[in-house]
């Protein structure tokens, strides 16, 4: 078994690197899919989220309000930290789960907190994905529906691109269009599978 953790900054590319190794036969793990199922309506996270944050972070219904926690969050390292501290372990071990029962010789771990988490751990190569600032603004503001002072939050949160440059095995630039960070990902993905 051959696990690659993807990464790099939010609105970076991620997902189109992720689905052309898809297509190359990589069993991909979505961590933000993941992430979305660890805090299901009376979860102990959901439980622990309400303790950490208030109650007003959490929907009548017992299900979470996303984008206002994401809005606290994004602002503050501070409570980004403390949230990453009662998901991550919850989140790996759904991960190792995955891993296990996925019967795949390959797996692909599409994570944007990989380092933070300690996901990196288990795996045996890192696939980091860059893209300028205004990219990754312009791109989650589209794709999220946030506005521009929203979208600079999220991506203001995140490490510099430095620390997902220095810990990948290889790094690709999304420095142009789609097409060409798919020629990008299919080069690596095949360099990979021939090695």
């Amino acid at each position: 078994m051959f696990i690659i953790g993807l990464t790099g900054p939010i609105g970076s590319g991620k997902s189109v690197v992720s689905g052309v190794f898809k297509e190359h036969g990589f069993y991909v793990i979505d961590t933000d899919q993941t992430a979305r199922r660890v805090v299901y309506t009376g979860s102990e996270c959901i439980r622990r989220i309400a303790e950490a944050f208030g109650s007003g972070y959490i929907n009548l219904d017992g299900s979470l309000k996303r984008r206002e926690l994401g809005d606290l969050v994004f602002s503050d390292p501070a409570k980004l930290e403390e949230l990453n501290k009662i998901t991550h372990p919850v989140i790996i071990k759904e991960i190792k789960e995955e891993i296990n029962t996925s019967n795949s010789d390959y797996i692909l771990i599409e994570a944007p907190a990989l380092i933070q988490s300690g996901a990196d751990t288990i795996c045996d190569a890192v696939v980091t994905v860059i893209a300028s600032v205004q990219q990754r603004v312009r791109r989650i503001t589209e794709r999220d529906n946030l506005s521009s002072e929203q979208a600079q939050a999220r991506v203001s949160a995140q490490p510099p691109d430095d620390i997902f440059i220095n810990m990948a095995d290889y790094v690709i630039r999304n420095e142009s269009d789609i097409k060409e960070l798919k020629v990008k990902a299919n080069k690596l993905a095949n360099e990979i599978l021939s090695d």
